[in-house]
């Protein structure tokens, strides 16, 4: 016998349970503009059956679709899904993905149980006393524990946090120094790049202040009172695009 491919492939949870008042995260992108999308926080609502009892005791069919309060979904009142119910109450369906050889499939509806985050997740989310959630563990790289921490996220995490009483560093005390904490945030790559945004942002006022004097000595009105200067907009230069097409 066969096994399904997508068991390995896929980042749905192999077993899956949740009830209303759960708090869960969307696998699934679906309207990223709105934010509804893969990493998204919410609160289950209501899980909908195709039965109207609901769940039959012999039966392991899943439901039609659960709904899911996402608070910073930004769906439009007028094209809310529900009309008695806040337009951040979003219906999550069932659904269906094929392994890369589109021989197997896996049918669920794309929610986890969230109960901690990485800090990959929580760029958009603040943490401390009456938040989603309350406490940031951390556990800070130094010389001493061969922790290779990618660049910029200790920062994240750190800079999250409303209170220091909701942050918990979980490294042991004889093994980080006042050296060790001086040095978040500041890596040889964010070095480079400040550097690169630095001359980028230089290069960009040079070529501007060229660019515009360039510009104004195609201005041909001689009108003393007519001034020659960009910010206003050039009418000269739609009257030369309209005079040549």
């Amino acid at each position: 016998m066969e096994k399904n491919h997508c068991v390995k492939e896929s980042t749905y949870p192999k077993r899956m349970a949740f009830c209303v008042g759960s708090t869960v995260m969307l696998l699934k992108n679906y309207v990223v503009e709105e934010n509804i999308m893969n990493g998204s926080i919410g609160v289950i609502e209501d899980i909908v059956y195709e039965q109207s009892s609901g769940l039959l005791s012999d039966s392991y069919s899943l439901p039609s679709y659960a709904i899911v309060n996402f608070k910073n979904a930004s769906i439009p009142y007028n094209l809310k899904a529900f009309p008695n119910i806040s337009s951040t109450c979003i219906p999550i369906p069932v659904a269906t993905e094929r392994c890369e050889k589109k021989c197997c499939s896996i049918t669920t509806i794309p929610l986890c149980v969230c109960v901690a985050l990485s800090i990959h997740k929580s760029h958009s989310i603040t943490f401390g006393f009456s938040k989603k959630f309350e406490k940031v563990v951390v556990n800070l790289s130094s010389a001493s524990n061969n922790i290779n921490s990618t660049s910029g996220l200790e920062l994240v995490a750190l800079s999250h946090v409303t209170s220091p009483s909701a942050l918990a560093i979980c490294n042991p005390s004889n093994t980080l120094t006042v050296s060790d904490t001086k040095k978040i945030g500041q890596y040889a790559t964010n070095s480079e790049i400040k550097k690169f945004q630095e001359s980028i942002a230089s290069k960009y006022e040079t070529s501007k202040n060229v660019t515009c004097d360039r510009i104004k000595l195609l201005d041909n009105d001689h009108n003393e009172l007519h001034f020659k200067k960009i910010e206003c907009g050039c009418k000269f230069l739609p009257d030369w695009y309209q005079s040549v097409t």
